[in-house]
């Protein structure tokens, strides 16, 4: 795990293959290897995802940072939810977004800070074009986490098992300007991370 964002609130640490076999021996590896407490509420999908995540990540070992990331709330040391990626970018230059958090820390601000966050660091990456997202119609507070990073409606289709799905974009002439972050290390395949921002 050599790959960090930070935001003014939470680390963003990218996910890799020993860390996820840590915890699915036990939580506690897991914790000890993040310095962060890891609640049982995580993950927020279920324990079924950390395996799939595995295999995903052997099954592309040059994925870089597109990949999940560990959200983790810095004062309180706590593992509240993942963010990241569903791949590289496509042959458009478009990465899709996705995230989650715990129930007790949504409602604060932390998807947004997370989300914009992860938007920013694909935008510093010269292949990438625009970020998409979806979301699903009741999907109300993750709607409100994209419009506020800048993604407006897309459009939508009908997806076989979850019915109606909302499309979400940002491109990269549209995008707002960058929050503060600062990225520490370099992702496995990916270009070094730019320098932090003046404070």
């Amino acid at each position: 795990m050599t790959f960090r964002i930070a935001t003014s609130r939470l680390d963003l640490i990218l996910e890799d293959i020993a860390a996820l076999e840590a915890f699915s021996e036990s939580p506690a590896k897991l914790a000890s290897l993040l310095g962060a407490q890891v609640p049982p509420q995580w993950p927020v999908c279920g324990a079924d995802v950390i395996a799939y995540v595995i295999d995903w990540l052997k099954s592309d070992p040059e994925l870089g940072g597109f990949g999940a990331y560990f959200i983790i709330h810095r004062a309180d040391r706590m593992l509240i939810g993942d963010g990241g990626f569903k791949g590289r970018p496509n042959q458009y230059g478009e990465v899709e977004l996705g995230y989650s958090l715990i129930e007790a820390y949504r409602g604060q601000g932390y998807a947004t800070e997370a989300a914009g966050a992860l938007a920013d660091w694909a935008f510093h990456q010269p292949d990438v074009t625009a970020v998409r997202a979806e979301t699903l119609p009741d999907g109300l507070a993750s709607q409100a986490v994209l419009k506020k990073i800048g993604m407006v409606l897309d459009g939508e289709y009908r997806h076989p098992d979850d019915g109606r799905v909302f499309r979400w974009r940002l491109d990269r002439q549209n995008r707002p300007p960058p929050r503060k972050i600062i990225a520490a290390g370099t992702p496995p395949g990916a270009p070094p991370p730019p320098p932090p921002p003046p404070a």
